[in-house]
């Protein structure tokens, strides 16, 4: 039976003074295992957040929550993390300190927390590994700070979940940047032809980019002969761009008009290429 259950949350139970809590509870967290200091800090953040307590019993709950945050083990910090990802009355400076734990106790503050900011969300972005950066990637109305970090640094699965993110404030300019980027990864160019404000010009380059890809893997593997390959893959080119094309305008039909023009271009290197090799 933890120490919080017999102070503080069974109702109709009298607590202590609020003096003795803190200290009981450091003493309590010095035998206590892994697993009981995981759950009491699951129970001493709700009791906090939704325990009804008086402000000066909420205070001295709020310094235990304090000594958790520095607990040794990442399971009781993640515990504490999960608690209080939710909660828009959650003391501001724990949730701060814990989003900028190691990545696995920070997750389900990057991804759902609404105490931190668009800019402290891009920071993280800039310093956080993968799983810090797909956690933000995926939170519900990124702002567009932490959107732009991830398009200019975030990793490729954070990108990818990035486009996925439909709620995320993802402009035209970000998606670019992750094409140019990680154009050459299949996942990431279905992710962006999925979405449905995708740029007219940005689609053409990511069907030139994908009929690019097809004819390289089909010349590598043998499946299809190089002259053959290279005419299907500019028949695909120039229906795609043509289709595309009737919906464009003003810039991003010049965009069109560069990309036709690249795809061209590249048709008649490897042609070059496949005439020197005799096929």
């Amino acid at each position: 039976m933890f120490w919080i259950r017999n102070t503080v949350v069974i109702a109709g139970t009298r607590p202590p003074s609020t003096a003795s809590i803190v200290r009981h509870f450091l003493a309590w967290v010095q035998w206590a295992g892994v697993e009981e200091r995981a759950a009491a800090a699951s129970a001493l953040a709700r009791a906090f957040l939704h325990g009804g307590l008086t402000p000066s019993l909420k205070a001295e709950a709020g310094l235990g929550l304090a000594v958790l945050v520095d607990d040794p083990c990442p399971e009781v910090r993640r515990a504490l993390a999960e608690a209080l990802s939710c909660a828009n009355d959650a003391p501001r400076h724990l949730v701060v300190a814990l989003a900028n734990d190691q990545s696995d106790v920070a997750a389900p503050l990057l991804a759902r927390s609404r105490l931190l900011s668009d800019a402290e969300l891009a920071e993280r972005v800039a310093a956080g590994d993968a799983v810090a950066q797909c956690a933000i990637s995926r939170r519900p109305g990124l702002g567009p700070a932490a959107a732009g970090a991830l398009a200019d640094v975030g990793g490729n699965e954070a990108a990818a979940a990035l486009i996925g993110n439909l709620s995320a404030c993802v402009t035209p300019d970000m998606m670019r940047r992750i094409f140019e980027r990680f154009g050459d990864d299949a996942e990431t160019r279905g992710a962006l032809i999925a979405r449905p404000d995708l740029p007219p010009g940005l689609r053409a380059e990511i069907a030139i980019a994908t009929a690019k890809a097809l004819s390289e893997f089909a010349i590598a593997t043998g499946w299809l002969a190089a002259s053959r390959a290279e005419r299907m893959a500019r028949e695909a080119r120039e229906a795609a761009v043509v289709s595309i094309a009737r919906t464009c305008q003003g810039e991003e039909r010049a965009r069109l008009a560069r990309a036709a023009r690249a795809g061209r271009a590249h048709d008649g290197g490897a042609s070059a290429v496949a005439a020197r090799r005799g096929t």
